[in-house]
């Protein structure tokens, strides 16, 4: 099996289809996957108790509670699970009495830049989309580029 660089978009839309509304016990994978799309794509605000929660994009607030119903777990494995992801750097959280702050590390890297702003220049290394555009730059730089340099009987010949 082929394992392609890349990345693909999953649209919040998925959500209506059946099959993510099956009463199916979650896996680690949807978890990671239910964890992105509650996620935040651009900046908001949230009252929770009369509390007002500002939330940057890869963020998303939700009770540890909240989370063990919605995907049928106990809460000791969502803790468990939101640990586990902390220590391989995948999200970090911050803790209240209303719940917690999960930030999804590396978001704009994963979901691609056209919608960043001021909240999401936390990461600065490249992200798909512009890897790819500097590769696709670079291969029309060298395409465009009359001079080839071929080597033959100790002489450099320009194409």
């Amino acid at each position: 099996m082929s394992k392609e660089k890349g990345y693909i978009r999953l649209y919040r839309s998925l959500y209506d289809n059946f099959l993510w509304k099956d009463k199916e016990v979650f896996d680690r994978r949807s978890a990671w996957i239910d964890l992105l799309f509650m996620a935040n794509w651009q900046p908001t605000e949230r009252l929770v108790n009369g509390v007002l929660i500002k939330l940057k994009r890869g963020e998303l607030f939700a009770s540890v509670r909240f989370l063990a119903t919605r995907w049928g777990w106990s809460i000791n494995k969502v803790r468990r699970f939101l640990t586990l992801l902390e220590t391989q750097g995948m999200v970090t959280q911050k803790r209240n009495t209303k719940g917690t702050v999960i930030r999804i590390e590396k978001y704009d890297y994963f979901q691609g830049s056209e919608h960043t702003d001021e909240y999401s220049d936390e990461y600065t290394g490249d992200t798909p989309a512009n890897t790819v555009a500097n590769t696709n730059i670079n291969n029309l730089k060298e395409s465009n580029t009359l001079k080839k340099n071929i080597r033959g009987g100790g002489r450099i010949v320009e194409e």
